[in-house]
């Protein structure tokens, strides 16, 4: 048995992000990235922060009314550096790893697959993704790490036997490691899972400090529309 969901479909991750990159250039009249930067520090002041950074060896600072923080991995981190207790307000996260394998030759079909995931899973398991080249990658697994490495370092064989559940004729001969993602987690191990916080920090006395934290999947997919949450509370602050 299955669930079929006929208007799933799959993006290109880097280029839905050139696009917002190329949007984001185009509203603002210049280029607002700023790369290969550090933040060291957050100070709340009388109207806003002080963020310091550090690019290049070279250290700067500027002030703004609003911090939006969507730092992926580090998100605990820079919450903290404005002040707040991350382990009090259950912001401290834990980094877990998936991995992928991809399939060599023909693939049996290219559609997203997800089988049903056990309740005490720390993953939806291993399902079938294709990409917009024709390709199929299986994954991505689950476990928690202290550290980013970005190797494949799992055997092929579980993979495998997840795989021929519902690809019952794929070898394992021909499954070869693909890539690596992290995952910002909330939940540790053993605990339940938690939802993203997407929040304005006005109770804990850092108003225009809005927090993205614990953003994992499926946060690319609704990317969109936390987008638009966090534009309304920046609106109805500055208002």
């Amino acid at each position: 048995q299955a669930i079929l969901s006929p208007s799933t479909g799959i993006v290109d991750a880097h280029g839905l992000m050139d696009h917002f990159h190329r949007e984001a250039r185009r509203k603002a009249g210049s280029d607002p990235l700023v790369l290969d930067t550090e933040v060291t520090g957050i100070e709340p002041v009388k109207d806003g922060f002080i963020v310091r950074m550090n690019s290049g060896g070279e250290p700067f600072e500027i002030e703004s009314r609003v911090v939006i923080n969507s730092a992926g991995l580090f998100s605990d981190r820079v919450a903290e550096m404005a002040g707040i207790d991350i382990d009090k307000a259950g912001y401290r996260l834990h980094w877990s790893k998936g991995e992928y394998f991809s399939l060599t030759g023909k693939p049996p079909a290219l559609m997203l697959i997800y089988p049903p995931p056990p309740q005490d899973a720390a993953s939806l398991g291993i399902h079938s993704v294709p990409d917009l080249t024709g390709r199929l990658r299986f994954g991505p697994n689950a476990f928690y790490v202290d550290e980013i490495n970005y190797a494949v370092e799992s055997e092929k064989e579980p993979f495998w036997r997840d795989i021929v559940e519902y690809f019952p004729d794929v070898r394992m001969d021909d499954l070869h490691p693909d890539m690596t993602g992290l995952r910002a987690k909330l939940q540790g191990p053993g605990d339940p899972v938690k939802d993203f916080v997407i929040r304005h920090e006005t109770d804990m006395g850092l108003p225009g400090f809005i927090n993205l934290v614990g953003i994992e999947s499926p946060g690319l997919t609704s990317s969109p529309v936390i987008a638009e949450m966090v534009e309304k509370m920046v609106r109805d602050y500055l208002d």
